[in-house]
C-alpha cells in the first residue's frame, strides 16, 4: 500500500500527497516521522486544491510551523477556503486559529 501511495504522490495526486504527509507527521506504516516532509506534502496538496490539506497548511502558515514561513493573512485565506469548500471541521479549526490570534494581540 505504501509503495502505491508514494507512486501516486510522485504523480502529483493531491490526496496521495496529503495522506503521505499525514504519515510523515506521525511516523506510521514504516514512514519516518519528519514534520518538515509532512508540511511539504501538505503544502503541495493544499496548493493543488485538496480541501483538508488547506486546513493544516493554513495553520502552518498562521503559526509558522514545521519550516513554513509565517504568513497569517495567507493562512487565514487557506482556512477560509477549506470552510467554503465544506472540509470536515474546517470551521472549528478557523475559530481556534482566530481565538489564538486574538489572545496574541
Amino acid at each position: 500500500m505504501l509503495k502505491h501511495l508514494q507512486i501516486a504522490a510522485e504523480a502529483d495526486i493531491p490526496n496521495a500527497k496529503f495522506r503521505l504527509g499525514c504519515l510523515h507527521f506521525c511516523g506510521a506504516y514504516g514512514v519516518e516521522e519528519d514534520k518538515v516532509k509532512c508540511s511539504r506534502f501538505i503544502k503541495e496538496a493544499a496548493e493543488a486544491g485538496h480541501s483538508e490539506a488547506k486546513i493544516y497548511y493554513g495553520k502552518d502558515l498562521v503559526f509558522g510551523s514545521f519550516g513554513i514561513q509565517k504568513d497569517v493573512e495567507k493562512g487565514l485565506d487557506y482556512l477560509q477556503q477549506a470552510v467554503d469548500e465544506g472540509a470536515d471541521y474546517a470551521d472549528e479549526h478557523l475559530a481556534f486559529v482566530r481565538e489564538c490570534l486574538a489572545k496574541d494581540k
